[in-house]
């Protein structure tokens, strides 16, 4: 390469001019661009250097390239650092189970302002009526007063298990606690049903009922004869306690039987004694099935004026 070579310090390279070059004894030119295109095939470290991203392409980045302390793959984020990025399955992990992301742009653009806000408050709650320490948000989106005039109850701090709550108190303000028995003698009153295995009797009177006996068979001496007697029914049981006056025109020889009618139908057949005044013995009774009668057999040796004594306790239909 001949020639002189001047000095121009404002001069712009491109690329195509020449830098003089020696090797083996011998003299030539090597292109600017060459020397460039030779030096970035280099394997160089850079130290102190700025690289702009937005006017320079860097590829072939891997995780592995990243310091340790900068690539977290923890989905716990335990580290809570503003320098580390979490990888993307450590972001999954920790999402996984929680609300669906998808909808927190629709939720956001529903609740308005409020979205932005770290605390709501009762101001910021759009509904009609008043809110105050006596009302509650209904469904409708009203503030209303709870039935009773919205007064609170307030309990005990502790209680039996499944015990009764009890009132503390008149103003119906506050509860207390209650055993889990109830003492039927001194906390119960009222009247329990039959259905629910009670008695059904309400502590009425016992009623009163008279009318005339018949004779069921036998005998022909047998005249007429009354009776009188009081029962009351307490659930199905019915309790009949009373006298049998019969009327002969002659001691029977026979063995008459004394029907008296009860105040309802018998469930079944059912026996009772009672006592023969006309000659001290006792005779046998019974109730018929579906029946409202009761039968007294043996009247041998009745007169005029004697009565049978009794008492009949049975099961109503």
């Amino acid at each position: 390469m001949t020639g002189k070579i001047s000095e121009d310090p404002d001069r712009v390279v491109n690329g195509t001019e020449k830098f003089a070059a020696a090797a083996s004894g011998s003299n030539f030119g090597i292109l600017a661009s060459s020397i460039a295109t030779y030096l970035a095939s280099l394997a160089q470290t850079l130290t102190n250097k700025t690289i702009d991203a937005a006017n320079n392409t860097i590829s072939g980045l891997t995780t592995a390239m990243f310091a340790t302390s900068v690539v977290d793959t923890d989905s716990a984020f335990t580290a809570d650092s503003n320098t580390r990025l979490p990888t993307q399955k450590a972001v999954k992990t920790a999402l996984s189970g929680k609300a669906d992301t998808s909808s927190l742009a629709a939720l956001a653009m529903s609740l308005g302002a409020m979205a932005t806000k770290d605390d709501v408050g009762v101001d910021d709650i759009d509904a009609t009526g008043t809110p105050s320490s006596s009302t509650y948000l209904r469904g409708d989106g009203s503030w209303q007063t709870p039935a009773g005039g919205g007064g609170g109850i307030e309990g005990p701090v502790s209680s039996t298990d499944s015990g009764f709550a009890r009132w503390n108190g008149t103003d119906g303000s506050a509860l207390k606690d209650g055993a889990a028995t109830i003492a039927l003698g001194s906390e119960v009153s009222g009247t329990l049903p039959v259905a629910n295995g009670g008695t059904g009797y309400t502590g009425g009177a016992f009623t009163t009922a008279s009318g005339a006996v018949l004779k069921n068979q036998g005998g022909t001496n047998f005249g007429a004869g009354s009776f009188a007697y009081s029962y009351i029914i307490i659930g199905k049981l019915c309790i009949v306690s009373g006298r049998a006056t019969v009327t002969t025109l002659a001691p029977n020889s026979g063995s008459d039987q004394v029907s008296i009618p009860l105040p309802v139908n018998s469930l079944s057949n059912g026996s009772f004694t009672c006592r023969n005044t006309a000659n001290g013995r006792i005779a046998d009774g019974r109730t018929i099935a579906t029946s409202p009668t009761a039968l007294i057999y043996d009247s041998v040796g009745l007169t005029n004026g004697a009565y049978f004594d009794f008492t009949i306790v049975y099961e109503t239909v």
